[in-house]
């Protein structure tokens, strides 16, 4: 296992607060998919107690909408009441799972974005040491040299599954200047 990934489960079992569902899921250090969809039914079924659908993704993510009759018609769910429920259910073993899926080898962002670009061709930092590299991507004024660059830039791994063109635009619009 990564050290990234064994930092994550020891920084869960640290928690005072972690729920007994999640220490059971996570005490062999791993989630399967399974454990997955179950934290994802306890959360949604947690949330539907307090008037609240919510639908799952496969990615982790999730949308919410009242439930008919229960006066959340044309509100939005606060922050508070979700984290009640993720606490107890989704809140270590959602992002454990999808960040091993993601990123098993436990990579930095910046380690990230380097890894594409060397699979790319892109030559931005070529010959720079670990830590110049991530001082040039952490630059708010860096802009990559090519639109390939782009999209390695603001989707290094493919999980956001943006195209080059949207790269370009998130790169236009994002006020790194």
């Amino acid at each position: 296992m990564a050290p990234m990934w064994q930092a994550e489960f020891d920084r869960a079992f640290a928690d005072p607060d972690l729920s007994e569902f999640q220490r059971q899921v996570l005490q062999d250090y791993e989630v399967t998919q399974a454990e997955f969809q179950e934290a994802q039914a306890r959360f949604a079924e947690c949330m539907a107690g307090l008037g609240w659908l919510v639908e799952n993704r496969p990615d982790g993510t999730f949308t919410t909408r009242g439930l008919p009759g229960s006066g959340h018609d044309q509100e939005a769910v606060s922050m508070e009441v979700m984290d009640g429920c993720q606490k107890t259910t989704t809140y270590y073993i959602v992002s454990i799972y999808v960040g091993l899926q993601t990123n098993p080898g436990g990579l930095t962002w910046e380690e990230q974005i380097r890894a594409c670009y060397e699979a790319r061709g892109v030559p931005d930092g070529a010959g720079l040491s670990a830590d110049e590299f991530a001082a040039m991507v952490d630059d708010t004024t860096y802009h990559a040299s090519t639109p390939e660059g782009k999209l390695c830039f603001w989707d290094p791994i493919g999980s956001l599954g943006l195209t080059v063109e949207q790269a370009e635009q998130m790169d236009a619009t994002a006020g790194r200047h």
